[in-house]
């Protein structure tokens, strides 16, 4: 058997909870709250977008990459 679904964009990058929650910590309500929650909803797609984008060039061996022995490497100079 064959199943075919349509494509989900947002599946598993959904901040909303995050971000309502920052933003009511930091006193927003009402209208200044659904302003400033759009601009801050915008900002985290806009970065997941970009994370995706860098991570397709890497894929495709047009971007630098580090391996995990180049992050997790005892010779840092830290």
């Amino acid at each position: 058997m064959l199943t075919i679904r349509p494509v989900r964009e947002n599946v598993g990058f959904d901040f909303s909870e995050q971000i309502l929650a920052d933003l009511i910590a930091e006193g927003y309500s009402g209208d200044e709250l659904l302003k400033k929650f759009k601009v801050k909803s915008s900002k985290i797609k806009d970065a997941i977008h970009g994370l995706m984008d860098t991570a397709d060039n890497i894929a495709e061996g047009k971007g630098e990459y580090y391996t995990m022995k180049d992050v997790f490497s005892e010779d840092s100079n830290d």
